[in-house]
């Protein structure tokens, strides 16, 4: 029956359109029996089995019903924790239980709305921020990748410019090999040339005590002049021709003077000249040492600079590697931020997804916070938990079979068949109006009103009810609405919970990126130090190579000093030694003057002796005489000899000292070429390092930069932790909510 359709004039129409017939008939038949006592027996009678069977229709149609809807609903308000067993007794009971249901599922449905909006609100703002951070460490990679890149090239360029500078160095240190082997080259000729000089010394001595000899020889010869012209006075006659003698040993010996005192002279010159020579060889021979000692030096200087530059390759051989770690670090930062970029946008879909969710459990709410209008009546209500069938029959027969009783009584009295049929007929439908009235406040009137409830429930609900609105179906009805409520909140939280699930997924691929992020930064940081430490070390190392480069330059600049001494004192001993030979050219010819002398002496001697034989004993002591002058002759020529054969020897010395010195001057040239390229190749070298000084210095403010990059990802990666911790907070709330959503739809799902 459609109790929503039965208003209540229809309720009593229908129940006197059924009580009047039956009336009238019982009132005709009861003045058949024409008895009194029989008419009010079989009216009490009939009454009751006709009262019994409304009752039992009225029983069956809505207290039933009504009963089993109790039993739902009390069900419900028992897990949804909105009531207790035994608290539902009566229908208004049953309306108000129903609707505190619908106002604990709209509250409940309107918190579980507001804490997922908090959610979404802030997962919102963490998925901002984790974008933000996002593009962060995407600038901050960015930045560390042209750091990288930047002092890649510039290692590159050092690694080429050091490879220049050990070439060059190498190539220094084989021509200072090279000119310490033309310094002792140069050493061995001056010692050749010292021995030559002391030679020559030793020459000049013997030409001396030759010098000496002829000078005594002189001495003598003037003495046996004097007695030759003693002895022509003594001869008498042969004196004239004794005294011509005389007078020509004393002009030989006066030419013999002359050209010993040109001798001397020349001598005096020559022991000049040579003690210069031995002063500049020695001299000489003082800058070889020192340049030897100097070139030595050098040696040493480029070997510590080739073994820096060697230790300085080393460490710039590394940093490609320190390097290639970054730009493999800062790979690994961009593939994590990336995927940290796709997770939040992913996370952000989630989110569109959570907010249509919570879009519609607030619809839900909104839909279930309904105002429904509940006025007390003023009357007791009826407790119909507790009415039996049997005992609601009764109760009803109590009250309708007196009055069928007195129907039939009225019935007896009237003694008019037709009065008898409109009595009988007007009192039984006054009984049924009069019970009806009471069915239909008591049940009817109630269960309506519920029922309106119930049915404005499910069509906002979307559930749409089952179709019927009889009272047989109020259970029924209540069973589907609440249902389609539980599926709806099941499906609602399993949608959710798979979006949390998304949502804790990206949250815990996050904190994983995050967490490797952070290691990932560590190594680069610990790489950066290490360069920085590299950088230092090589700084100072080139700086160090610098400084030993300033010295050897400096150094060089002694060396070639000394190298283009000795080219002086070599052109000056040459000069000397050359002036040397000049000077023993002036010897040979007094020499050859002397000898010339010694010859007509020796002749002008036999001459003498030739008259003094003519003269017999007169010429005896000019006979001795001029004995003694031809002996002195012959010493005279002697030594003549003797100095051209020192004389001769002095030339081919002086010959090969200049040959030795000559040789030298061009050995000195060659090493001052060499000296002139190792001066530019060390220039070179010093504005290679001064480069590469002015670029390294470069280098700690690219660090540094990559450093503050490197800090920006670490407090990017730290906020990525403490976001994705906040995250997974919330997701940890939303997962309670979610929890909460399934028990709701547990408490509201009927078995």
């Amino acid at each position: 029956m459609d109790i929503l359709r039965y208003s209540f004039a229809r309720y009593l129409l229908r129940t006197a359109m059924v009580s009047l017939p039956t009336s009238t008939i019982l009132g005709y038949l009861l003045f058949l029996l024409d008895s009194g006592l029989w008419m009010t027996v079989l009216a009490t009678v009939c009454g009751a089995f006709t009262v019994m069977a409304v009752t039992s229709a009225n029983y069956r149609r809505f207290l039933t019903p009504s009963q089993k809807a109790m039993e739902v609903v009390e069900d419900m308000a028992i897990k949804s924790g909105t009531g207790q067993a035994g608290n539902v007794q009566t229908i208004s009971g049953l309306e108000k239980l129903f609707i505190s249901i619908v106002q604990e599922l709209a509250q409940q449905l309107k918190k579980a709305s507001g804490k997922l909006k908090e959610g979404v609100l802030e997962l919102k703002e963490f998925s901002s921020q984790t974008s933000i951070g996002a593009s962060e460490t995407a600038g901050a990679i960015a930045q560390v990748a042209a750091s990288t890149d930047d002092i890649f090239s510039k290692v590159e360029t050092f690694y080429r410019d050091a490879g220049q500078m050990a070439t060059s160095m190498a190539d220094c240190h084989r021509d200072f090999l090279v000119i310490s082997g033309q310094m002792e080259v140069i050493a061995r000729h001056n010692q050749m040339s010292v021995e030559i000089v002391d030679k020559l010394t030793r020459h000049f001595e013997g030409i001396v005590k030759a010098v000496d000899l002829i000078t005594g020889i002189v001495h003598r010869t003037n003495l046996l002049s004097l007695n030759a012209s003693i002895e022509a006075a003594k001869a008498g006659e042969a004196e004239r021709e004794f005294g011509v003698v005389a007078v020509e040993m004393r002009k030989l010996v006066e030419q013999s003077a002359g050209a010993v005192h040109e001798i001397e002279q020349v001598m005096s010159r020559i022991m000049e000249s040579s003690h210069k020579a031995v002063l500049i060889i020695n001299k000489e021979k003082a800058i070889v040492l020192s340049g030897t000692e100097q070139v030595e030096a050098l040696k040493k200087v480029m070997s510590e600079c080739l073994s820096r530059v060697e230790e300085f390759l080393d460490q710039m051989s590394q940093i490609p590697d320190t390097l290639g770690h970054i730009a493999a670090s800062v790979g690994n930062i961009a593939g994590v931020a990336q995927e940290t970029s796709s997770r939040s946008g992913e996370m952000s879909v989630s989110l569109g997804n959570v907010e249509k969710m919570m879009a519609h459990l607030k619809a839900m709410s909104e839909k279930f916070d309904l105002k429904f209008d509940i006025r007390e009546s003023g009357k007791k209500d009826v407790n119909i938990r507790k009415i039996a069938k049997g005992r609601y029959i009764l109760s009803t027969v109590l009250i309708g079979a007196p009055f069928y009783g007195l129907l039939g009584y009225l019935a007896y009295q009237t003694g008019n068949i037709h009065l008898a049929g409109i009595s009988s007929g007007l009192m039984g439908m006054t009984i049924g109006t009069g019970l009806s009235i009471r069915n239909y406040r008591m049940v009817v009137g109630p269960l309506k009103k519920v029922m309106l409830h119930l049915d404005r429930v499910a069509s906002i609900s979307g559930s749409g009810g089952s179709g019927k609105t009889g009272s047989e179906s109020l259970g029924d009805t209540f069973k589907l609405v609440l249902d389609d409520l539980a599926k709806q909140l099941a499906i609602t939280g399993q949608k959710l919970g798979e979006t949390v699930a998304d949502l804790r997924g990206h949250a815990e691929q996050t904190l994983a990126g995050a967490e490797e992020t952070a290691g990932t930064i560590t190594q680069v940081s610990a790489d950066s130090q290490d360069i920085a430490a590299r950088v230092s070390s090589i700084n100072k190392k080139a700086g160090g190579i610098a400084g030993v480069l300033s010295g050897g330059s400096r150094q060089l600049v002694k060396v070639n000093d000394s190298i283009q001494d000795i080219a002086g004192q070599s052109s000056m001993a040459v000069e000397i030694i050359e002036k040397l030979n000049n000077q023993s050219d002036e010897i040979v010819r007094a020499l050859e003057m002397i000898a010339g002398i010694a010859g007509r002496t020796n002749l002008l001697s036999l001459n003498a002796a030739v008259k003094a034989a003519k003269a017999g004993d007169a010429g005896r002591g000019f006979a001795v005489v001029a004995e003694e002058v031809g002996s002195l002759a012959d010493q005279s020529a002697a030594a003549a000899r003797e100095i051209g054969v020192i004389v001769d020897d002095i030339a081919g010395s002086s010959k090969k000292a200049v040959e030795i010195i000559n040789q030298e001057h061009r050995i000195v040239e060659e090493g001052t070429e060499k000296i002139a390229g190792l001066k530019e190749n060390m220039g070179q070298n010093l504005s290679l390092i001064e480069g590469f000084l002015s670029r390294v210095s470069e280098i700690p403010e690219t660090i540094h930069q990559m450093a503050g990059a490197v800090d920006n990802i670490a407090a990017v990666a730290q906020e990525h932790s403490a976001t994705t911790q906040e995250v997974n907070r919330v997701v940890y709330n939303v997962e309670e909510l979610v929890g909460d959503l399934n028990r709701m739809a547990r408490r509201f799902a009927i078995d």
